[in-house]
């Protein structure tokens, strides 16, 4: 299935990322599983460049899950299994984007989206659902600009594009008597030993707990790009391409390492127990990527491609806190349930997965009449 970028224009989408688009194949619709086949074995590719998440924790794509601009996107291909090697491993699917490039004519456009609660509707069979406008808001600022830099010759194409959504990591909060409200998520952690032990941290240890009350944690993504083309003769053509995306989604303290286990409504910020906002984490998705792609026609029938890319994928996780262990602190009940927490997160220490892939392939191509000839050489690391 091959999508131009007529149809990824006027395609409706609510999250703006590729697998919204990748739906128009009739053997996708989730994610990037294909045919009902797990994610993982689909290949993505960006200009011949890998963007898979390797590592196998999740089948999203990396960046969050939008690596790439969608603005910046030229064509979309998807193919199922198909045989040739040099697509997807002759496994999975596999979803191959061409970006952008410029022209002989300056071309450019800023944009702005923005989705809220008031977007969705509210009501079924004209009665009112209860609780069925929360805040729900997400706003993405772009442009994109492109044209020559000599005309006929040399041409480039750049993309920028930020959202931030603001979200609610934690809506509870400490309560004044000890008794707990879960209709108006009140914990039963009392705002007095928020603060004991708050200032105690601080007097003793010299360390910052953060705030009890204010849980700041605004979900953002910038996706960056750039491109130059050049026509260096009527028989070499040269591309260059680098991307950047940095996603970044915060989360409250993990909640399955307590001694009193998982068990709901036992958490280290629940109905029982409250932790400070410098215990939150951040999980950051970092992506950089670039690839060289030199095309050459030595003959009508004998033409050849170099293509070197560079894929820098990278997931850790970040918090605001200081060095300092992480303490859980109970109730003293002698059931394992838990009180307070505080501390740096203490599954984010140095906790980072990074993928680093790097392809050099060249491949010399032969038309003889009916049939068409490869010879090649791949490297990857």
């Amino acid at each position: 299935t091959n999508i131009n970028n007529s149809q990824i224009t006027n395609l409706p989408t609510v999250n703006r990322n590729i697998t919204d688009v990748t739906r128009l194949s009739p053997y996708g619709g989730n994610g990037m599983s294909f045919a009902g086949s797990d994610g993982r074995t689909a290949n993505f590719t960006v200009d011949g460049a890998n963007f898979n998440n390797n590592f196998g924790l999740s089948s999203s794509l990396p960046g969050g899950g939008s690596p790439i601009s969608i603005d910046a996107i030229e064509e979309l291909q998807v193919v199922i299994s198909p045989y040739d090697v040099r697509q997807t491993n002759f496994i999975g699917g596999g979803v191959n984007a061409i970006t952008k490039s410029g022209t002989n004519t300056f071309k450019g456009a800023a944009y702005i989206y923005h989705r809220n609660e008031n977007l969705r509707g509210d009501t079924i069979c004209g009665e009112q659902i209860s609780g069925a406008r929360a805040v729900d808001r997400s706003t993405t600022y772009g442009f994109n600009l492109g044209g020559p830099i000599i005309k006929n010759k040399l041409f480039f194409f750049v993309n920028a594009e930020y959202s931030k959504i603001p979200t609610v990591v934690n809506r509870w909060h400490g309560s004044e008597d000890g008794v707990a409200n879960a209709n108006d998520y009140v914990s039963r952690t009392t705002i007095a030993d928020l603060e004991r032990v708050k200032q105690h941290a601080r007097s003793k240890y010299g360390y910052d707990t953060g705030s009890y009350s204010d849980f700041p944690a605004n979900e953002t993504n910038l996706k960056l790009l750039a491109r130059i083309d050049w026509n260096i003769n009527r028989r070499h053509k040269l591309a260059l391409r680098y991307n950047y995306a940095d996603n970044s989604v915060w989360d409250a303290p993990h909640k399955g390492s307590m001694d009193g286990g998982q068990r709901s409504p036992y958490q280290r910020m629940s109905l029982y127990s409250m932790a400070f906002a410098n215990s939150l984490y951040s999980q950051n998705n970092i992506v950089h990527s670039a690839s060289v792609d030199l095309n050459s026609s030595f003959t009508d029938r004998l033409s050849n491609q170099l293509l070197v890319t560079f894929s820098k994928l990278d997931d850790v996780r970040s918090t605001k806190s200081a060095d300092f262990p992480f303490i859980d602190i109970q109730d003293g009940t002698g059931n394992n349930r838990q009180y307070m927490s505080l501390g740096h997160e203490l599954f984010s220490w140095n906790n980072g997965v990074h993928n680093t892939n790097v392809l050099v392939r060249d491949e010399l191509c032969l038309s003889a009449g009916s049939h068409r000839i490869t010879a090649g050489l791949s490297y990857t690391y």
